[in-house]
């Protein structure tokens, strides 16, 4: 009787060390995920941000404000040369408000009814969306 009682307080013993590595290890891959996922947010704005002040800002005049051809043409040309890639896949310009004046999508032909459908205001000079 001793020896089967060692052998199932052993085995209880057991368990409950399966049971408490299985939640320790469900709770760690929770939390790695979400920092993981800010972390890749984080640096996807940095980006943005990069590209935005330093291709896209230089390339930005009155011009665009206006739908001038020429003007959305030369940054139609920064945003498909410069900024779109594997990481950056879609970039928008909104005017002060709301109004997209140029769009990837469209190119240099953004329609004039077109506008953003957000709840909140967009950060200028561009945003774009990760992949």
């Amino acid at each position: 009787m001793g020896r089967r009682f060692v052998a199932l307080e052993v085995g209880r013993f057991a368990l409950a060390g399966v049971v408490a590595l299985v939640i320790v290890g469900v709770a760690t891959a929770i939390a790695s995920r979400r920092v993981g996922e800010r972390e890749a947010i984080a640096n996807a704005r940095t980006t943005t941000v990069t590209k935005a002040e330093g291709l896209v800002a230089p390339a930005l005049s009155d011009g665009v404000l206006e739908r001038s051809p020429t003007a959305l043409a030369a940054v139609d040309d920064v945003v498909r040369d410069d900024v779109l890639d594997a990481s950056l896949v879609r970039v928008k310009l909104w005017n002060a408000d709301g109004t997209i004046v140029y769009s990837d999508e469209f190119g240099s032909s953004v329609p004039a009814t077109h506008s953003a459908v957000t709840n909140r205001r967009p950060s200028p000079p561009a945003r774009s969306t990760p992949r």
